[in-house]
């Protein structure tokens, strides 16, 4: 059966073939777009962790109502110890001191660097996301209480100052004096910066940066257990700071504190509003290809109207003359979608091997037909062909052959 089939597809090999040309294009479009959005996803979901998960970042402003006797404008300076303070919180994971000073000229050797140098905690780099590469590491609890020389480079501030040699060990001139590499960042891109690009810093021990750079304003960056819990604990962080720098806690203007919270939030829904549109219209751009099927293998039914009611008139059966046109419009979208799938697997690995900027990577990733996506499209296609033959082999069924051989 499936042979005779295959012989009258042959036969009617250019009306088909461009069926099943459009079932690949379909296909084709459908697994580039799937594929493109589940990477796009994923990617810039993992870039948006670079920065750090769930967090709040405050600093000092301004009052604006009066307290206690107090008048309103009076400066609310943030200091190194209220970390300790908002970490002991409920709903805290959390609390590091961070202070900074912009445009910097670091030396190591005749190389020069110019970038943000930061002081800040041990727990910063669990906080921000600050890992090392080339065996070094972030600064310790140890660095800052002993006070030592070293510091953390961004990747962008390794380079600049050794260019491919591994910086761990080596010396670098910050605030003209020389301290000890620990550790290097990766390259990575993020969705959040301030006070500069976090690969161009240079990190010192809060301890070491005071001493060198003298006292610095800053602020805190606080991590939450919950990103859920976002507003109740900003209103305990506020209480918190409150009481200790005596300003009224439902002054808002007090403080300027900045919920990278709500920005995940924002950025997340885009993301998955992105990921289902280019689902919608990958699936829709397939639904017409397959009504290209359905419509030519009711084309060949009617075709071979006589042929059917002819075979019935001779006792064939209602499963016989039913078969054809379904197994007809599934080997046509099952050939022209593989074709399809096969094409698409091959242009992502073609893009893979591109040495595309890190900036594109980080937010398209390296999209690629994966073997669970290859084996739902096989099905779906599968499925779909049998739906595209079942009208036109149920016309094909009912066919009165009294009728066609009075019409002979």
């Amino acid at each position: 059966m499936i042979r005779w089939v295959c012989g009258e597809l042959w036969a009617d090999r250019i009306r088909m073939g461009l069926v099943a040309l459009g079932v690949l294009w379909g296909t084709l479009g459908m697994a580039s777009l799937l594929s493109f959005g589940g990477e796009m996803l994923r990617a810039t979901t993992q870039t948006s962790t670079n920065f750090g998960v769930d967090l709040l970042r405050l600093s000092g402003a301004s009052t604006t109502s009066s307290w206690r006797g107090q008048a309103p404008g009076r400066r609310v300076p943030l200091a190194l110890g209220d970390e300790a303070a908002i970490a002991a919180l409920p709903g805290v994971r959390g609390a590091v001191w961070e202070a900074s000073r912009g445009g910097q000229l670091s030396r190591a050797g005749d190389r020069r660097h110019t970038g943000t140098i930061v002081g800040t905690q041990p727990d910063f780099g669990r906080l921000r996301s600050k890992y090392a590469v080339r065996d070094g590491r972030f600064l310790s609890a140890r660095d800052v209480r002993e006070k030592r020389l070293v510091c953390y480079l961004g990747s962008d501030a390794a380079t600049n100052l050794f260019g491919d040699e591994n910086p761990v060990g080596q010396e670098v001139e910050v605030f003209d004096t020389p301290v000890r590499v620990v550790g290097v960042g990766p390259r990575l891109i993020q969705i959040s910066n301030y006070n500069g690009v976090d690969r161009e810093k240079i990190y010192l021990p809060i301890t070491t940066f005071e001493s060198l750079a003298g006292p610095a304003f800053g602020g805190l960056v606080v991590g939450l257990e919950n990103a859920s819990e976002s507003a109740a604990v900003q209103a305990s962080v506020r209480g918190a700071l409150a009481r200790i720098h005596g300003f009224d806690p439902n002054d808002l203007a007090a403080l300027n504190m900045e919920d990278y919270v709500v920005l995940q939030e924002r950025f997340s829904a885009i993301l998955y509003g992105n990921r289902a549109l280019t689902a919608v219209v990958s699936i829709l751009g397939f639904l017409v290809a397959a009504l290209g099927v359905a419509n030519a293998i009711w084309a060949r039914v009617e075709e071979k109207r006589r042929e059917i009611g002819l075979a019935m008139a001779l006792g064939a059966r209602r499963f016989h003359v039913m078969l054809p046109p379904l197994l007809e419009a599934s080997i046509t979208t099952l050939v022209g979608g593989l074709i399809g799938l096969v094409m698409a697997a091959s242009i992502f690995a073609l893009a893979a091997a591109v040495d595309a900027p890190l900036e594109v990577r980080a937010y398209l990733g390296t999209p690629r037909v994966s073997l669970g996506l290859g084996a739902t499209v096989v099905l779906a296609l599968s499925l779909i062909g049998a739906l595209c033959g079942l009208l036109p082999a149920r016309q094909a069924a009912s066919v009165d052959p009294i009728q066609v051989l009075r019409d002979e």
